[in-house]
């Protein structure tokens, strides 16, 4: 699946009348067998400032596998990798996180 969008967000910087977000991304989704799916994604985020040289930048990695069960229950793990570069003193940080769950459908 390829997505793209383009979105005007607010903003609290003094002088700038908005922004404008920037994204694009990608998601491969694969069966492994008909019960366990595997996925992984990457994406990219820009926000660019009116009025402000201001740019911040967001990739994201994803990775994950869900395995079903039946049609009701299906325990699941996702990873994430983010990493966000911006253009003012001190705001880049790299995020992990990993999420292992159980979904009940009714």
């Amino acid at each position: 699946m390829l997505t793209a969008q383009t979105d005007l967000a607010e903003t609290r910087l003094s002088g700038s009348g908005g922004g404008r977000d920037y994204q694009a991304g990608a998601e491969l989704r694969h069966a492994f067998r008909l019960n366990v799916i595997g996925t992984a994604g990457i994406s990219y985020n820009m926000r660019d400032f009116d009025s402000s040289s201001l740019e911040e930048k967001t990739w994201l990695l994803t990775g994950g596998v869900e395995y079903f069960m039946n049609r009701n229950v299906s325990p699941f793990s996702r990873y994430q990798h983010e990493r966000f570069d911006t253009n003012s003193d001190n705001g880049d940080y790299r995020d992990n996180t990993v999420n292992v769950g159980l979904r009940l459908r009714c």
